[in-house]
């Protein structure tokens, strides 16, 4: 028998041992996303159709290498990648399954699906790693603050938009006064407040940031769960204000994050962003964890753009989110 059929024999022998479920979620996890990376596996609805009918993981496994093998057939190099994200997807999905639908929830932290979560942080900071000679913790420690390089911040002559406050303006306020900085605040999910309650140097706006415009439930922990708010994408936001480019973008937008990378583009992406990410079913909105596509395209995405991570810190509070500092301009590994 030749390497590569053993190599076949091997695989279909590992995924016939996964449960129905799992190789179900497999299909579930690369059909939802219309994003799909450049190596995964693509099925055909009735592939999908027939898979879903056997209700047999080893005929899934059939039909998902079949596919590969059709189309990669002398490519041995491919097929261990296919295989490397096979193991990877069944890890993920074991650890966030698409079942889970309770709104936040989120694996025990001392869990095997917590170990797995804490994994999936340390893996995206070390693949996509870069430096930054001058770190410094701007706004308050914990929720609030981020982290954020200065080495090449224009005193004076830098635009920040800040997505999601809770009214919480300590970063805000820090961006002012260590930096001169012109910021402008957006959140759709605190109301209106009073203007008391807003820093004279920064714009507040009721708008929430996402991939499209147009109006949608909002999750809010101020009182305003499940009322109507105004999204706008990025773009139509600097379009209204009048601003080119953007040097630093702060998000904290429970999940919303992955809309609004999906709408970046190369030639008007901020200089640096400061995030948290979110895996859990924030607020019950999204009706399931994050799937495994939806985490590699967010980071497929940012990496095309030469983004890399020069800061992380898992969230104490939320151990299904996850704080990141991604930076511009600089070759990552």
């Amino acid at each position: 028998m030749r390497h590569s059929d053993r190599s076949w024999v091997v695989m279909l022998g590992f995924l016939g041992i996964l449960s129905t479920y799992t190789a179900y979620n497999f299909i579930s996890a690369h059909m939802h996303n219309s994003v799909e990376s450049k190596n995964v596996v693509q099925l055909a609805p009735a592939q999908v159709l027939s898979v879903n009918s056997v209700g047999n993981s080893t005929s899934a496994s059939k039909l998902i290498l079949n596919n590969f093998q059709t189309k990669n057939a002398n490519s041995t190099q491919d097929f261990s990648v296919v295989q490397e994200q096979l193991v990877s997807i069944t890890k993920w999905n074991a650890s966030l399954p698409f079942s889970m639908t309770r709104p936040d929830w989120c694996p025990a932290r001392n869990s095997g699906g917590g170990r797995f979560v804490l994994n999936v942080y340390n893996d995206a900071r070390n693949r996509h790693r870069t430096d930054c000679l001058n770190i410094q913790r701007i706004g308050a420690r914990g929720d609030g603050g981020k982290n954020i390089c200065v080495d090449n911040i224009r005193h004076s002559d830098c635009v920040v938009y800040s997505l999601g406050s809770r009214l919480d303006f300590t970063f805000e306020n820090d961006m002012v006064a260590r930096f001169g900085c012109l910021v402008h605040t957006f959140d759709c999910t605190v109301g209106v407040p009073d203007a008391s309650k807003i820093p004279m140097h920064v714009h507040f706006h009721p708008w929430c940031v996402g991939g499209k415009d147009g109006k949608r439930v909002i999750s809010s922990d101020l009182g305003h769960q499940g009322e109507n708010g105004q999204y706008y994408s990025l773009q139509t936001i600097k379009q209204k204000l009048g601003h080119a480019d953007i040097d630093i973008l702060k998000m904290d937008i429970e999940r919303h994050e992955f809309s609004v990378f999906n709408t970046l583009e190369r030639a008007s992406a901020p200089l640096q962003i400061a995030f948290e990410t979110h895996l859990h079913n924030a607020y019950g909105l999204f009706g399931r964890p994050v799937s495994f596509n939806e985490w590699n395209s967010m980071w497929e995405k940012l990496s095309s753009m030469g983004y890399g991570v020069f800061a992380y810190e898992p969230n104490i509070h939320c151990f299904c989110c996850c704080e990141f500092s991604v930076l511009r301009g600089k070759s990552s590994s």
